[in-house]
């Protein structure tokens, strides 16, 4: 399997926007601006262009320079059926090779986006055809797969909303009065610009970059109007390079449905949902008074507030009509056909795994001494960045992320299983590093799977993930299911982990 961190190194290098030192980005001034966020309603068969350029944004009472599919950041919001397909044309007018991966779809190697595997880079100037099918409803999302922890940051990412095929709606979910896609993110700006990011190696090596910029669908003051008694649906994506979001709706009343690739096997009313970076969620909010509606991201300090929803009294509802609205919301749905399909895997969780891996990190040079330590919580999760002043300055030249195979031996990129078409494979993952432990949301491409147990204990109420979070100090257990056969690679999606080494290879066949 080809090297593909030595690749990108070498892409790096042959960039005309980098140099030494500083990557070079061009100036806000004469730059497009900005504009919002479509949504694209397409059919079987369409073809769609999206072009990754320079924009400009006011953030604060600045201009800042972005990156954006179609000038919109999120890009474009792409509305499709389940069982469909779409050949998207990606032109690159970005300065520097890139590539369009479309996270969580089943779709076949040599669409996936990732460079050395499926295809080769897109040069600046240069355009490719992908043919995307959409076999799973739910909430999908694309982005970069080449200098991700830059490209996404500065803006490039959007949203797939698969919808199922059945003509009483998405997944026979029933109704909502409002449906919203909210991707969440948060974006790191100093002194009017996006700082710290390096021509050919990674900054925030160690923990990844924490933007002091929290934000829904690039907005810091996200609006959304509803009324008294009224149920809103919302599909979450998490989109940040590093920040894991415990989301809250305060005053309201959250149900949780779905997860990354399709539904839970019972809806759960839930106080809040943590998502890692690359996660999804699907809930329905209620909203049984008016007055406003804070949505916030509820770590260990003072939540933070990212949006603010207007709830309208409903003068023509009278009080016991909303007290039945509330009570038929919070009747959980159980989904019997979800739990019959994730028999056989649930059944591995007692069985010995066929792979086990473990997490951990090298630290070199001068840092060496300085950073064994980490700041995570009684969770096992850094929910903020401890260590920003000397964050920026540990590259990818001074820690090297590792997942390594405890049967072989190998790590990173030197692992390439082999697996059967067909045949679940239980992996076992251990997150028990020394060297500044923390969490680690880990991706497998061109697959689903479940996770079946966390430090021994057998989990319930599954659902399809590609991602999943092992938070520090615990061992989770996965089932992979492998119906998608092709070369594929797995990795952190902390964007500056993937970027330090944190990736592997293996083939399903």
């Amino acid at each position: 399997m080809i090297r593909i961190a030595a690749l990108v190194l070498v892409l790096m290098a042959q960039s005309p926007l980098w140099g030494a030192g500083q990557r070079k980005i061009p100036a806000p001034s004469g730059l497009p601006t900005v504009i919002p966020t479509e949504t694209l309603r397409v059919k079987d068969g369409d073809n769609l262009i999206l072009r990754a350029s320079f924009v400009k944004e006011k953030v604060g009472k600045h201009w800042v320079t972005r990156l954006a599919y179609n000038r919109q950041i999120p890009g474009p919001t792409i509305v499709v059926r389940k069982g469909s397909r779409l050949n998207v044309r990606m032109i690159n007018e970005t300065g520097e090779p890139t590539a369009l991966h479309s996270h969580g779809l089943r779709v076949d190697d040599k669409n996936d986006g990732v460079v050395g595997i499926g295809q080769d880079p897109i040069p600046h100037g240069g355009e490719m055809i992908y043919h995307l099918k959409f076999p799973d409803p739910g909430i999908y999302w694309y982005h970069p797969h080449l200098a991700d922890e830059y490209a996404q940051e500065m803006g490039l990412q959007g949203n797939f909303l698969v919808e199922d095929a059945q003509a009483n709606g998405v997944w026979e979910l029933g109704g909502a009065d409002r449906e919203e896609v909210l991707m969440l993110d948060d974006i790191l700006v100093e002194k009017n610009q996006l700082p710290f990011f390096e021509s050919k190696k990674v900054t925030f090596a160690l923990m990844g970059r924490y933007g002091n910029y929290m934000t829904i669908n690039n907005r810091r003051d996200w609006r959304m109007n509803v009324k008294q008694g009224e149920v809103a649906r919302f599909w979450l994506t998490n989109s940040a390079n590093a920040r894991p979001f415990k989301i809250k709706f305060q005053g309201a009343v959250m149900k949780w449905r779905g997860s990354d690739n399709g539904m839970l096997e019972s809806d759960e009313l839930v106080e809040s949902i943590t998502l890692a970076p690359s996660e999804r969620a699907l809930v329905d909010v209620f909203f049984p008074k008016a007055g406003d509606v804070r949505i916030v991201n509820a770590g260990p300090k003072d939540p933070v507030g990212m949006g603010l929803i207007r709830v309208a009294a409903d003068k023509k509802s009278a009080r016991d009509a909303i007290g039945g609205r509330e009570r038929d919301f919070k009747v959980l749905a159980r989904r019997d056909g979800l739990t019959q399909e994730f028999k056989p895997l649930r059944a591995l969780s007692g069985a010995k795994p066929d792979i086990t891996t473990r997490i951990d990190a090298t630290i070199k040079g001068e840092h060496a001494d300085h950073v064994m330590g980490g700041a995570v919580t009684a969770d096992g999760i850094e929910w903020e960045d401890t260590m920003s002043a000397m964050g920026s300055e540990i590259t990818s030249d001074d820690v090297v992320w590792r997942v390594i195979d405890e049967s072989t031996g190998k790590e990173n990129m030197d692992i390439n299983w082999k697996f059967k078409k067909n045949v679940p494979v239980k992996i076992k993952i251990s997150n028990q590093g020394k060297n500044h432990p923390m969490q680690h949301p880990i991706h497998f491409h061109g697959q689903r799977f479940l996770v079946i147990t966390r430090n021994g204990k057998e989990q319930r109420n599954l659902g399809w993930k590609d991602t999943a979070l092992i938070s520090a100090g615990e061992t989770m257990e996965i089932v992979l299911d492998n119906q998608n056969p092709g070369r594929w690679m797995g990795h952190c999606h902390i964007s500056e982990h993937l970027g330090s080494g944190m990736m592997f290879g293996f083939e399903v066949h």
